[in-house]
């Protein structure tokens, strides 16, 4: 309304035509900043999309979240709750070898006078019953954590770190000179959860530890302002024909990024429309519930 309907369609084309296949919602962002300058709007108009954009959270909605002094809120849909939408109970998911990764990795870029780095995971189910969790937690140096799909699954490949076999509420991860690799202040850190659990559940992300308070707005809105996990990097995230492999928060599971795949299984194509079915539900049983 701000800027009359043709002037709007040009902002939301040009942004649009400015997209890889692996593009991000935070793409989208500095694509319509891109568009408007190009399109000559002064520096107020500017300023106006870059306060709504975030407002919206689109100024960080990348694929990697990061965690340095600001602790993260995102969340990590259930088995049972995507097994409701394919007829499905969450043991039999589990069966399928169904593994679900959080909407975004996280990273942590080190001071060069750190000489360790702690990361603490909590998970939390959102409905508030019991708890059947079974996660873990990946951490890669310099790089995402990467996996490979198999019949649209996620195939772990690569990891520096990680964390196991998790039934509790909370885990922590320690990269210090004991390590192996031993902890190095010149990488950055980059982590993902992996669960198999049957609840839909928050997860809460901190390191070193966090200095800041987090609010939830943007990339850590709850499900009810909308999923932050559709979308479109401009900075500039394109992939090469040769680089296909899938990084876990691009598994169906979750991921920041909807991207453009030369094979996709025909349960993993299933597995991305149930997401979303399953994230509406989230979002209408905690309004039934009357959670804001």
């Amino acid at each position: 309304k701000a800027f009359g309907s043709e002037t709007a369609d040009q902002l939301v084309w040009g942004a649009m035509s400015l997209l890889g296949n692996r593009a991000t919602l935070g793409d989208f962002g500095r694509g319509l900043v891109q568009t408007a300058q190009d399109l000559d709007l002064d520096a107020s108009q500017i300023s106006q999309i870059e306060a709504v954009l975030a407002e919206r959270g689109l100024d960080d909605c990348d694929r990697a979240l990061e965690v340095n002094g600001k602790p993260r809120t995102t969340y990590v849909l259930g088995l049972g709750d995507l097994g409701a939408y394919m007829g499905a109970s969450c043991s039999e998911m589990k069966d399928r070898g169904v593994v679900m990764s959080s909407l975004f990795q996280f990273v942590y870029t080190p001071s060069p006078e750190d000489t360790s780095l702690t990361l603490d995971f909590d998970l939390t189910n959102v409905w508030g019953g019991s708890d059947d969790l079974n996660w873990r937690v990946l951490v890669r140096r310099d790089q995402m954590v990467t996996v490979n799909p198999s019949g649209g699954l996620p195939i772990l490949t690569a990891a520096d770190h990680g964390l196991f076999d998790i039934t509790a509420n909370h885990a922590q991860l320690v990269i210090d000179a004991a390590s192996e690799p031993a902890f190095d202040p010149s990488v950055s850190y980059y982590a993902v959860v992996l669960s198999e659990s049957c609840p839909t559940t928050s997860l809460r992300v901190h390191a070193n530890p966090p200095t800041e308070v987090s609010e939830d707005a943007g990339t850590d809105a709850m499900p009810e302002s909308g999923p932050a996990d559709a979308g479109l990097d401009l900075r500039f995230d394109s992939a090469t024909d040769d680089d296909l492999e899938m990084t876990a928060e691009m598994e169906p599971g979750g991921g920041c990024a909807c991207t453009t795949r030369r094979e996709v299984g025909r349960f993993g194509g299933v597995t991305v429309l149930a997401l979303a079915a399953a994230l509406a539900l989230v979002r209408r049983r905690r309004q039934g519930l009357g959670v804001d």
